[in-house]
């Protein structure tokens, strides 16, 4: 039988446009979906194919052939479009491979009952041959297999539209409009459908034949030119809308495709969609990094709104979709603007600190220097004068605050290096007045603590001196360490415990001291990230500085780092 040409010809471009659709989607197929697209349009494929056949069909026996293809086609569009919503909709679950495998066996059962229906009638049952608008057609009856697939093809295609509304909902305008031609992809060919099942008579063909395919490729447009399936539908599930940071999402075609609430103030567009260096101000322009995906934050920004300035650290990470594939970039603003506030804060203070430092140790030594001039004139021009002997005594202790004050305003960036911990002990005793007074270096403090030397120096020497102001001349001190911590120890009376509760504040002694010296012991530490702390259960005075990085001491010429196993002892005379 001839056919009519307009509906051969609508039917033969349903054939043509999925199989180009087809074509496109596996050629694309590292895109999220493309696969499952690609089966679709295939299976679409094959029912506008058989259908144009069964338009040159002369009996029923050629119908039902052909219609049983159709069949066959039919049976596989259904799993492939719930697949594809699935990745649209980033629901892992139905994109497992125990459910593809699951919706796979249905798919071969039912085309083997297909395929044999003629033998149990269980699909179709025998079919009159009849012509309608000049279309052969074949009216069968249908078994019971038939209306389980026509049920569960439904069910299918339902499931996949609440997949698809619900990430609509979701999501912003743009990416519903994105959703609302998934959603029309489903309606338009399984309403039409319906028609097709409930009154099969009253159409001259199938019209599922073609709308399935020329909404196909409508749905490919919209997913390889239009981009429905980038990154926004994926972040929307990851990103909450009331999240502090601030949060821009950028495709891989460079587009601005998601922000948060925190973000709007200040981007420079209305809607998603634009590309990123349109959307942001000028801050932000050529900030992202489309190779760089570690985490790193990137660098320090000023974004101003509403007349305000906030300062934000920003953080570049990678969005993946269910594959594992980038589908996005995400930048991450984390509000920083009040701990800026507080280090420049801190900063001022520092440096006005080190002014006033600077400007007392200069009015300070000067006519401490002029004062000390005269005195040696003094001294020269009479005899041993016990009077003149205090002044001298009074200068000295005048250039020691100095010279604690200085060390106890000093705020200069550390220099940290590994130092030997018996090394620097005996370096710093040297440079103190120990009279009779006796270090002695435990064994095991034969380590390396990596901390500023000149700053480690100036602790030891405040803890030397400490010990022999209030030790007596003839005080033992000794140097122990462990594994993250070291102590200087005394065998002297000890502090008091109204002392040990003050010990580290400035102005704290109980003799002849500037009352500065432990205090610039806990600025050391503090500044080295340490600890420092009295340990009132010694019989002597013992601090331990605690949180140190100390390792074991490495010899360069092979040794062992110089340990003998015995106390290193050393005593002034």
């Amino acid at each position: 039988m001839t056919p009519r040409v307009d509906v051969s010809l609508l039917v033969a471009a349903a054939a043509l446009v999925s199989v180009w659709t087809a074509v496109v989607a596996w050629r694309n197929r590292g895109e999220r979906g493309a696969r499952y697209l690609s089966l679709l349009m295939v299976a679409a494929a094959v029912t506008a194919v058989a259908a144009l056949a069964g338009f040159t069909a002369d009996g029923i026996g050629e119908i039902q052939f052909w219609r049983q293809v159709r069949q066959v086609g039919y049976i596989g569009i259904a799993p492939a479009y719930l697949l594809f919503t699935a990745e649209y909709a980033g629901t892992n679950w139905f994109t497992t491979r125990r459910v593809r495998l699951g919706l796979a066996a249905i798919a071969v059962s039912l085309a083997a009952v297909v395929s044999t229906t003629h033998l149990h009638d269980l699909f179709y049952g025998p079919g009159a041959y009849v012509v309608v608008d000049g279309i052969p057609r074949g009216v069968f009856p249908y078994g019971p297999v038939y209306w389980a697939h026509v049920g569960y093809a439904y069910l299918l295609i339902a499931i996949s539209t609440v997949l698809v509304v619900r990430r609509a909902v979701r999501t912003r305008r743009l990416f519903r409009r994105q959703a609302a031609a998934v959603v029309t992809f489903a309606v338009v060919p399984w309403a039409s459908n319906v028609v097709a099942v409930a009154a099969p008579t009253s159409v001259p063909f199938d019209p599922t034949v073609v709308a399935v395919p020329f909404g196909g490729a409508l749905l490919a447009m919209d997913v390889y030119r239009y981009r429905v399936l980038d990154a926004a539908p994926v972040a929307r599930g990851a990103i909450l809308d009331h999240l502090d940071d601030g949060v821009l999402v950028v495709d891989t075609d460079g587009r601005l495709v998601d922000y948060n609430a925190t973000m709007r103030p200040y981007l420079r567009s209305g809607p998603a969609g634009d590309q990123f260096d349109e959307a942001v101000p000028a801050e932000l322009v050529g900030l992202l990094d489309p190779d760089d995906d570690t985490g790193c934050v990137e660098e320090t920004v000023d974004l101003s709104a509403d007349g305000e300035t906030r300062s934000f650290d920003v953080r570049q990470t990678a969005l993946t979709d269910t594959a594992g594939d980038t589908a996005a970039h995400v930048l991450l603003f984390r509000d920083v603007t009040e701990r800026r506030r507080r280090e420049e804060d801190l900063r001022r203070r520092n440096d006005e600190l080190d002014r006033f430092a600077s400007v007392v140790s200069h009015d300070l030594r000067n006519p401490l220097n002029v004062a000390e001039g005269y005195l040696e004139l003094a001294a020269e021009e009479s005899e041993a004068n016990d009077h003149l002997d205090r002044v001298a005594d009074a200068h000295g202790r005048m250039a020691d605050i100095i010279d604690d004050l200085l060390a106890l305003a000093q705020t200069d960036d550390l220099d940290p290096e590994p130092v030997p911990l018996t090394e620097a002990a005996h370096d710093a005793w040297s440079h103190v007045a120990t009279a009779d007074a006796t270090l002695a270096v435990d064994a095991a403090a034969d380590l390396t603590v990596r901390a500023d030397r000149g700053r480690l120096a100036r602790l030891f020497e405040n803890l030397f001196r400490n010990s022999v102001e209030h030790g007596g001349d003839a005080v033992t001190v000794t140097v122990e360490a462990g594994d993250d911590w070291f102590a200087v120890v005394d065998d002297g009376p000890g502090l008091s415990p109204e002392i040990v509760e003050t010990a580290f504040e400035s102005g704290t002694t109980s003799g002849d001291g500037t009352g500065l010296g432990l205090a610039i012991v806990q600025s050391v530490a503090t500044a080295h990230g340490w600890t420092v702390e009295v340990d009132e259960t010694a019989v002597g005075a013992r601090f331990v500085v605690r949180d140190a990085d100390l390792s074991q001491a490495v010899d360069p010429f092979g040794g062992d780092g110089g340990s003998t196993g015995e106390d290193a002892t050393i005593r002034n005379d």
